[in-house]
């Protein structure tokens, strides 16, 4: 259904000089009453609706923007540990070679188990606190010794319940012949 409105009138501006001695000044002579009463503060909303939703558009981007970088922080972190931990693995292979004379194996072998913190790393892994443990087991094959060894190793950056923590776990299993 459309209306028409057939008592709308066209907003006219009277402009008139007025000034005594040398000042003039333009004054319009514009009455509110000409435009219909629909039409007033129209607008006005138009633009404060404009407003809040451009607004809450550049909100929601800041916010997003904000996560996102949050997100990839924390996934570098991520990366790092794991590259920390794999670090502690390699680490605690090294140890329990059987041409190593490290006390880490001996140790692991005598008391069944040892635990030790390898520090400092370097780079970009230098935040990172690296955990190595062992567990020993022998058994006799064949008349030789084969020492089974169980490493994990975790590596951790930050304060654990806070934002920028980031920890992981790495196992591997050895097998020595002796």
């Amino acid at each position: 259904m459309i209306q028409t409105i057939k008592d709308a009138k066209p907003v006219v501006h009277l402009y008139s000089l007025e000034g005594s001695g040398g000042s003039k000044s333009l004054q319009s002579q514009h009455s509110e009453s000409s435009l219909p009463f629909y039409e007033r503060g129209f607008s006005l909303i138009s633009a404060i609706f404009l407003l809040v939703v451009i607004a809450a558009l550049g909100t929601f981007a800041v916010t997003l923007s904000t996560t996102q970088q949050q997100s990839a922080a924390l996934d570098i972190m991520s990366s790092r540990a794991y590259q920390a931990a794999r670090t502690g693995i390699e680490w605690g292979v090294y140890q329990v070679l059987p041409g190593s004379a490290a006390a880490f194996a001996s140790t692991c072998r005598t008391a069944g188990s040892n635990s030790q913190t390898i520090s400092p790393l370097s780079g970009t892994l230098e935040n990172y606190t690296v955990i190595v443990n062992c567990v020993a087991t022998s058994h006799t094959e064949a008349a030789s010794t084969v020492w089974g060894y169980q490493l994990a190793a975790s590596a951790a950056q930050g304060i654990q319940s806070m934002l920028d923590y980031a920890e992981r776990n790495v196992a591997s299993d050895i097998w020595v012949v002796q």
